[in-house]
C-alpha cells in the first residue's frame, strides 16, 4: 500500500534535497510513499470571504491589532495576513499599497482555505512536509492537524523537525542533546554540508543574489546598548504578535525609548 506525501514545496533546489530527506525518514518504517506537492487552487473560499466582508463592516482591517486576532473557523489567519503582507516593502512605504496588498492577501488565504480543505476531502494522507509555517502555509498546518498525521518542517534553528504536536509553536521549541556521531557519521553529514553549501546557486539561489560588505567598530564599549534591526520583509511575527506589526515598528519604539532615557546606542 501506498502512502500519500503531501509537500507544500519540491522544488529543485535544497527544498528537493529537505523533502528528500523526509521521505527517507517514512520509508525506514517500510512505507511506501508517493511523494504529492499541494497545488494551489484557483477558487477562493467564498464563507471565508463573506467572513472578512463582516470584518470589513466592523472596521477590523483598519487596525493592525484587531487584523492579528482575526479567526476564521477557529484559525488564526489575522497574524499571517500581517506577516505577509509586510513581506512587501510597498506596504511600508505607502499606506495605500499597503491596504492594497492587504485586501490581495486576503483574496489568497481563500484560495489557501480553499485548497487544504480539497485535499482534506480528496487526499487520505497521514504525512506532511509544510515550509515557512510562520507564513501563510501555516493556515495548511491548522486545517490539517485536527487528524492523527506526521508533520515535517524546518526552522531555525532546529533545522528539520518531525511532530505529531498540534501546537504549531512546538517546533519553534529547542531541545539540547548531548548527542555524539560515529565518524562515520560524520564525514556523511560534512559530504552533505559542503554539497549545500558549496553550491549556492544550486540549492541556495536567493543568496546568490545577495549584495555582501563589512564593516568594522572600535570603542563598542563606549555604547549602553547595540541594536540588532533584522530585515523588515522577512520573518515577521514568527513568534506571535507582541503589539507590534513588524520589527520596524518595533524598532522605531526601541529607538525613541533610549532616545527619551538619553541612553547611548
Amino acid at each position: 500500500m501506498s502512502h500519500t506525501f503531501l509537500t507544500t514545496r519540491y522544488t529543485d533546489d535544497i527544498y528537493q534535497l529537505i523533502v528528500k530527506l523526509c521521505a527517507e525518514d517514512i520509508k525506514l518504517r517500510d512505507k511506501k510513499i508517493k511523494i504529492k506537492k499541494i497545488e494551489l487552487r484557483k477558487k477562493p473560499d467564498f464563507l471565508f470571504l463573506l467572513t472578512c466582508l463582516w470584518y470589513l463592516i466592523l472596521g477590523k482591517f483598519w487596525n493592525k491589532e484587531k487584523i492579528a486576532l482575526l479567526k476564521y473557523k477557529n484559525i488564526n489567519f489575522g497574524i499571517r495576513l500581517l506577516s505577509i503582507t509586510f513581506r512587501s516593502f510597498d506596504s511600508y512605504v505607502s499606506l495605500n499599497k499597503y491596504y492594497y496588498n492587504l485586501f490581495k492577501n486576503i483574496y489568497l488565504i481563500s484560495k489557501i482555505f480553499y485548497t487544504a480543505d480539497f485535499y482534506e476531502k480528496k487526499y487520505d494522507f497521514d504525512y506532511v512536509y509544510i515550509d515557512h509555517m510562520e507564513y501563510l502555509n501555516g493556515i495548511y498546518f491548522e486545517v490539517f492537524k485536527n487528524k492523527k498525521r506526521t508533520f515535517y518542517t524546518n526552522h531555525y534553528p532546529n533545522n528539520i523537525v518531525k511532530t505529531q504536536k498540534k501546537n504549531i509553536d512546538a517546533y519553534n521549541t529547542i531541545y539540547y542533546k548531548n548527542k555524539k556521531y560515529s565518524e562515520k557519521k560524520k564525514k556523511a553529514i560534512l559530504k552533505t554540508a559542503k554539497k549545500v553549501y558549496g553550491s549556492i546557486k544550486d540549492f541556495l539561489p536567493w543568496m546568490n543574489l545577495t549584495k555582501w560588505s563589512s564593516m568594522s567598530f572600535k570603542n563598542l564599549k563606549d555604547y549602553k546598548y547595540i541594536i540588532y534591526a533584522h530585515s523588515f520583509t522577512d520573518s515577521q511575527l514568527g513568534y506571535g504578535y507582541d503589539g507590534f506589526a513588524n520589527t520596524l515598528e518595533w524598532l522605531e519604539y526601541t529607538i525613541e525609548q533610549l532616545k527619551k532615557k538619553k541612553k547611548k546606542f
